[in-house]
């Protein structure tokens, strides 16, 4: 259960709506959350003086940005009202992916919830990248809520784009919970290293979980060897068979633990597209992956895949590079 939230904000409203599901964790399992922005600096700049004689170091930039920062946080604090949780503010400095990273660390953060676009007065456009640039320098999982999601009217509805999005208040009152939650996995360890965060999030006898593993399609080597050809499509049943007692023998380790747990095996799909299709197929509310992983037959979870899920997605997603990813990079 995670027990230190840390939420982003830019001071947009779309960055608020994903205030509501940190509060909903926090609340269900007695977390501290912190709400942070970024103050940026400006690069020494001189301005002309009132008199026009000369220019001098413009002064004050920073200080009103903090100051500007601190009544945002405030306000928000006391626009959530009354709340179990104990909330906390912090005011950064600096790059806002770098400071953030560096707070969540130096708090034990063990999640950060923010959304994955956003359009700030105090730095526009930033969460989006922030979103980005966590994922690869954060020290830990990152719930990214999708504006709009809950909006849509159907699994095959497209989703609104974020630009269009009327910029209305976030319902800090509501408490969204997550009823199924998809997680691919490609037979490697790594991709198994979502499953620790996933248990933090579902709640045994509430949330389903669904794994589900992909099979790309094959390549077409031409053959006028019809044995050739069989011997392809057996090693491929095969390899289809032993992923299916892979993902059974994970289900049971879940089910242990009081979950309920089904599986599924996406044939003859791109891994992106094949995942996002499961998610509509079961009506997952939520997709939770690791950012590397290549094992097995379907190499699901590598940068690229999980950076066309969290992209093209219509959900939020659960996204977890491991420790030993970002120290290594």
């Amino acid at each position: 259960m995670p027990k230190r939230i840390l939420v982003p904000l830019d001071g947009s409203k779309t960055a608020l709506t994903a205030l509501p599901p940190a509060l909903a964790l926090a609340e269900r399992d007695g977390a501290r959350i912190f709400l942070a922005t970024a103050a940026h600096t400006l690069p020494p700049v001189t301005v002309k003086d009132g008199s026009g004689a000369g220019r001098q170091p413009a002064g004050g930039w920073f200080e009103e940005e903090r100051k500007r920062a601190r009544t945002y946080l405030a306000e928000l604090r006391e626009e959530i009202g009354e709340t179990s949780v104990e909330i906390e503010v912090r005011i950064l400095s600096g790059r806002a992916v770098g400071a953030l990273s560096h707070a969540a660390e130096e708090l034990e953060v063990d999640l950060i919830v923010m959304t994955s676009h956003g359009r700030g007065r105090l730095e526009r456009l930033w969460i989006g990248s922030v979103a980005d640039g966590l994922i690869r320098e954060g020290p830990c999982p990152i719930l990214l809520w999708r504006p709009g999601w809950d909006q849509v009217s159907g699994p095959d509805a497209p989703l609104p784009d974020p630009d269009q999005l009327p910029e209305a208040a976030a319902d800090l009152a509501s408490r969204p919970a997550f009823r199924k939650i998809l997680i691919p996995l490609d037979g490697s360890g790594l991709s198994e290293s979502i499953l620790p965060h996933v248990r933090t999030l579902a709640e045994p006898g509430a949330t389903g979980l669904h794994l589900v593993s992909v099979v790309p399609p094959a390549p077409r080597l031409p053959s006028a060897y019809l044995p050739d050809e069989v011997k392809r499509e057996e090693s491929r049943r095969e390899q289809t068979e032993e992923l299916r007692r892979y993902l059974e023998s994970r289900a049971d380790t879940l089910r242990s633990e009081g979950f309920t747990v089904d599986i599924g095996i996406v044939q003859d799909e791109p891994p992106a597209e094949g995942i996002l299709a499961r998610r509509r197929a079961v009506g997952a509310d939520l997709v939770a992956l690791s950012t590397r992983g290549q094992g097995g037959v379907a190499r699901l979870v590598t940068g690229s895949v999980a950076d066309k899920v969290i992209r093209a997605g219509q959900v939020p997603v659960l996204v977890h590079r491991p420790r030993m990813e970002v120290e290594t990079r």
